[in-house]
């Protein structure tokens, strides 16, 4: 249960995340610098099962993971789809993404879909895992959104993208980060199981995050709560190094 969106202008990648989750769910832990297969990374982590939702890599790589609530359900004795991210730290790009995917055993994991971006060269690609069948689908790498929701992830993306729409269009050329960071706490038309910022009786948006790539820096900003709460930011920086080859 998640919304991603993102905005490349300036040579700098925004990647703004809501992570939607039971309230009884064990809280995340804010954001960290990690190794990940050898690569310097930001990322939260999550409180129950360890691994992490989205992540930024030293190399200029994001990565957001959203729950698919279509497809097979979770296999007996399925892994934590948050290993995911970590294991696809060191993709250079799209086809290297591509063949560590292969390289996975996806079917011990439940649904998902995988969002990754790269600022420069700028690409974007979006892989979606049943449980059966993995589709994958280039993602416009200047700007999007996805999403997901317990309840349906149809049922979500309906709602969702039609706010997202409607604040572009009225935004025009002046749409920026500010709009993204505006659009993450919003409950159009009232607060409810399929607003951006959702509160269910039992299930809420419990943090937002806002990753940066730019030039020379991945910076992570962590929210804990609700984002129309207003919590004070968590931020770390990593000096971002593309130039070093990976292996």
């Amino acid at each position: 249960m998640c919304t991603a969106s993102w905005l490349s202008a300036g040579g700098t990648l925004h990647l703004f995340f809501n992570r939607d989750e039971l309230l009884d769910r064990e809280p995340a832990l804010p954001p960290r610098r990690i190794m990940a297969d050898g690569i310097g990374a930001l990322a939260p982590v999550d409180g129950r099962a360890g691994g992490t939702w989205i992540l930024g890599t030293e190399r200029g790589l994001a990565l957001a993971l959203l729950n698919r609530n279509e497809g097979r359900p979770a296999p007996p004795g399925s892994r934590s789809r948050g290993e995911i991210p970590a294991a696809l730290a060191r993709s250079a790009g799209p086809d290297a993404l591509d063949g560590r995917l292969a390289g996975l055993d996806l079917a011990r994991y439940p649904p998902f879909t995988l969002l990754a971006l790269w600022r420069a060269p700028a690409a974007g690609r979006i892989l979606a895992w049943d449980g059966h069948r993995l589709e994958p689908r280039a993602a416009d790498p200047a700007a999007g959104i996805l999403c997901s929701s317990g309840l349906g992830d149809e049922l979500a993306r309906g709602p969702r993208e039609a706010v997202w729409r409607a604040r572009r269009a009225a935004r025009g050329a002046a749409w920026g980060p500010e709009d993204h960071r505006a659009l993450h706490a919003s409950h159009e038309p009232h607060p409810h199981a399929f607003s951006i910022c959702m509160h269910r009786s039992e299930a809420a948006t419990v943090s937002f995050v806002e990753l940066e790539l730019a030039p020379g820096r991945v910076r992570m900003s962590y929210r804990p709560g609700s984002p129309c709460a207003g919590a004070p930011a968590i931020e770390l920086d990593w000096p971002l190094d593309p130039v070093r080859a990976l292996r």
